[in-house]
């Protein structure tokens, strides 16, 4: 089992396009964007075009297929050669933050423990429960939608205007 790459774009989020048909359509590199029939779409809530800095942006990744029960959504990807979640991205990115990697914390820790070893001295790791993290949905026209606060993710410093570019492994052949 492999997953597809797939790719979604939102233009312009103080003036954002319309999204664009994703089939047979290329990215800017000139790269497939979708396999035939495969929908992967960025919206943003209530189909808001202007935001102010500071302002909670609220998007949603759509996927759907024109021919219904050919494709489906993984939910835990990653567990499949090539397979992974969405990975957004914003240009330009001059003024954005990407928290995942500059969370904003400031800490002494690696200063007062620098020199530590032994026993005494241990970061535990949490985990997380999931009931079906291999779950899969089947695609069809109507599309599974997935909100996302893109504000938990990115912090936008500056007024103009950006593009939200997404691409996933998440898509597989559907296997009954």
């Amino acid at each position: 089992m492999r997953c597809f790459t797939i790719a979604a774009l939102l233009g312009d989020l103080l003036a954002v396009a319309r999204p664009q048909d994703p089939q047979n359509t290329k990215d800017k590199t000139g790269i497939d964007a979708n396999p035939l029939g495969l929908s992967f779409v960025l919206v943003t809530k209530n189909g808001q075009r202007l935001f102010h800095l500071g302002e909670m942006i609220e998007i949603e990744e759509d996927y759907s297929s024109l021919v219904p029960g050919v494709y489906s959504l993984l939910q835990n990807p990653p567990k499949v050669e090539g397979g992974s979640t969405s990975r957004l991205t914003i240009l330009p990115s001059a003024a954005v933050i990407d928290r995942v990697y500059e969370t904003g914390r400031v800490s002494a820790a690696a200063i007062l423990h620098a020199r530590c070893v032994g026993e005494g001295i241990g970061y535990g790791g949490g985990g997380s429960v999931c009931a079906d993290c291999d779950g899969v949905y089947k695609l069809g026209i109507e599309p599974v939608h997935f909100p996302y606060a893109l504000n938990y993710h990115f912090a936008i410093t500056a007024p103009g205007h950006y593009t939200i570019q997404a691409k996933a492994a998440n898509v597989d052949l559907f296997r009954a």
